[in-house]
């Protein structure tokens, strides 16, 4: 039996998931990570969102397995962000950057109220 994937099904970020609706309707339903894709396969702004996200998620898993820090879900939800809007800087059409920024803004808020 394959086992799903805890970026997506460990209780502690279940509050971040349900709240990303736009990004996947039903996360909790994947049962790999590249089932989130499969939707919009070619939207990049999308994509990166997720890969923000992700790799927050798995940095937040790391610091618990390696050095026994219990980070709460909005440090890398905020982290997550932060990425984003770094990241904008190196997008250079603006509709795709106001977007990400628009994401980041909204992830900042998210991470207030978990």
């Amino acid at each position: 039996m394959r086992q799903r994937p805890r970026l997506l099904h460990c209780p502690s970020v279940r509050p971040a998931w349900d709240l990303l609706q736009p990004l996947h309707p039903n996360p909790a339903a994947c049962e790999s990570i590249t089932e989130l894709w499969d939707q919009q396969r070619n939207d990049k702004v999308r994509s990166t969102v997720l890969i923000a996200i992700l790799w927050n998620l798995w940095k937040r898993r790391n610091a618990l397995v390696f050095r026994g820090d219990h980070e709460g879900l909005h440090l890398a939800i905020q982290r997550s962000a932060n990425d984003l809007r770094l990241w904008t800087s190196r997008c250079s059409a603006t509709s795709p950057r106001n977007l990400l920024m628009d994401w980041a803004v909204m992830l900042s808020h998210l991470a207030m109220g978990l």
